[in-house]
């Protein structure tokens, strides 16, 4: 384990609890006493804060302030997890490790998956272009599915399926990249400032479909009596609720928000004929065309 690595994880545990077992932090950092002690050092003077030992314990003094730790999203373990996955896939094996945690730290990496990783011989470089284009916010210019892309603002990167990709910017549109699909991407030397709206895309969106703007589709989707048991006990549509609405015969009626129609699409087709999407009109029409072009194709 690196100094940067040891460091980062005895802080956050030490942010989070605001005491941490002498030992622990030794087993925790790898480290011996001596070398905690340092730690705490640096810790005092980057965050004006004191620490001191007190019964076996290393602790932040009662006047010290509370604060934000970083990766509170994340365990440790899930931390951990993360920076083994980065140096053992090929994806991921020529990035600094402390690359990867200062964008955790600046919340410019989002939504990690940890149960798989994407990975590919060929995006090493590229993806370590990436990275630091989103850490020094700096344009960047790229070919990206064969597709020559010129000065896109990388705003974060995060996963979904175990597949990385960043979202980013161009002439004021959001727009999702899928990072192995990345090729000869170039730093530039024009910089930009961090969206907000990005953050908010993200939040609102719990999928890879996302919308640019502030208009979120609606929809409104019959579920017959056969599943609709599944539907109460989890979400299984997007951004989904349910409004105690019925259709005449009995069937409830849920909501779903989406930012774009492929959002909501494959999941209604997997559940055919149990699900009827009824509003809008215009999504209702897709489908239908979607399925009378399957069913020429027999």
């Amino acid at each position: 384990m690196t100094k940067t690595e040891a460091i980062f994880l005895y802080r956050e545990r030490l942010f989070k609890d605001r005491r941490i077992k002498v030992e622990d932090a030794m087993t925790l950092t790898e480290r011996d006493r001596r070398s905690v002690e340092r730690y705490n050092k640096e810790i005092e003077d980057k965050f004006d804060c004191k620490i001191k030992c007190k019964e076996g314990y290393f602790c932040f003094e009662p006047n010290s302030p509370d604060f934000d730790y970083s990766v509170k999203k994340y365990s440790e373990g899930q931390v951990i997890k993360l920076l083994d996955a980065l140096s053992i896939e090929p994806l991921f094996r020529n990035i600094k490790i402390e690359t990867v945690l200062e964008l955790i730290e600046n919340n410019s990496i989002v939504n990690f998956e940890l149960n798989r990783f994407e990975s590919g011989d060929n995006a090493n470089k590229e993806l370590e272009i990436i990275f630091d284009a989103v850490k020094k916010r700096r344009k960047l210019s790229m070919i990206h599915k064969g597709k020559f892309v010129e000065a896109v603002e990388p705003q974060k990167i995060f996963t979904k399926n175990g597949i990385w990709y960043f979202l980013g910017k161009k002439e004021n549109n959001l727009k999702i990249y899928r990072i192995s699909c990345v090729d000869r991407p170039k730093i530039l030397s024009e910089s930009f400032e961090y969206d907000e709206a990005a953050d908010k895309m993200l939040k609102s969106n719990d999928s890879i479909w996302m919308s640019s703007d502030d208009k979120m589709i609606v929809a409104k989707v019959r579920v017959d009596k056969e599943v609709r048991e599944y539907f109460f006990k989890r979400n299984i549509l997007p951004n989904q609720s349910y409004n105690d609405e019925r259709t005449p015969d009995g069937d409830p009626i849920f909501v779903s928000e989406i930012g774009h129609h492929m959002a909501l699409l494959p999941i209604v087709k997997q559940w055919i004929p149990h699900l009827e999407i009824l509003e809008p009109q215009e999504l209702r029409e897709q489908l239908y065309q979607d399925l009378n072009t399957y069913i020429d194709k027999k």
